[in-house]
């Protein structure tokens, strides 16, 4: 049974949360805060697998609670977010926290596509509790990939990702060379609205362009992030965005860019 621990300043939320949370096959909450200094008292007594926070918090807000959380132990944290908080959000991915979910736009109506994602990225979660990890490295404190690394052959390199994802890409984004000999398309599952702040975050972490892709864009040798609630393939060597039906629930997914697209490419 994994034990949860909700944080969020609103009364309303916490229990929409918790009732929907003990819903779940193995899931528990067992601690309900109303801020982020509340969150970390009770850390001090209650054995917590993972913990659920809102962003925004008055007496101590999300992010700095978060910065305590990762000195003290490795509980992974989910954010709770919404359109407003996007940068916050992004900033929260780079402190440590593993993931995040956008809040639903009706408490009164989740829609169970919500449920069910909101579910699968708490089965994703590390079961570690107690170990420090550090947040994500900085430049400085990385070793860069080089050129030599890769295959001189590649016509383009393509990462999918998902749950754990955005914190993941801040770490290979900071690792790569200063210029690049092929295109790289990230095709991240995020909500529509955060892909644009993620990926200016990216781009502030590298000295290579990292750009969200828009339709129509001609390929170039820098990192392409493919927005929400879009799906990314190639044609004749430009991006192509499209909303064609989800696949696994989810869009975007890296299905349909991978790996027929590429081939399309190499010979364009």
């Amino acid at each position: 049974m994994k034990k949860v621990m909700i944080v969020d300043d609103s009364a309303f939320m916490r229990k929409v949360v918790t009732d929907l949370l003990n819903q779940l096959p193995d899931i528990e909450v067992t601690v309900a805060a109303r801020n982020g200094k509340q969150a970390l008292d009770y850390l001090t007594k209650e054995a917590i697998d993972l913990v659920v926070m809102d962003v925004e918090m008055p007496v101590m807000n999300g992010l700095e609670t978060l910065r305590r959380m990762k000195q003290q132990s490795a509980i992974p944290v989910i954010m709770l977010s919404s359109l407003t908080n996007q940068e916050t959000t992004i900033e929260a991915l780079a402190l440590g926290a593993r993931d995040f979910v956008e809040k639903p736009v009706s408490l009164s109506m989740i829609e169970k596509e919500w449920i069910a994602e909101f579910h699968q990225k708490i089965l994703a979660m590390d079961h570690e509790v107690g170990t420090v990890h550090p947040p994500v490295p900085t430049i400085a404190q990385t070793t860069k990939l080089t050129q030599n690394s890769l295959p001189v052959s590649l016509d383009a390199l393509v990462i999918g990702a998902s749950t754990g994802g955005p914190r993941a890409l801040l770490g290979i984004i900071r690792r790569l060379p200063a210029r690049l000999r092929c295109p790289i398309l990230i095709v991240q599952h995020m909500p529509a609205g955060f892909t644009a702040s993620f990926a200016k975050r990216l781009d502030t972490e590298t000295t290579v362009r990292v750009q969200e892709a828009v339709d129509g864009m001609r390929i170039e040798n820098q990192v392409y992030l493919c927005p929400g609630d879009y799906h990314m393939t190639v044609q004749q060597g430009h991006l192509q965005l499209d909303q064609r039906e989800k696949r696994h629930g989810t869009r975007p997914t890296v299905d349909y860019l991978f790996p027929q697209q590429l081939t399309t490419m190499a010979r364009n």
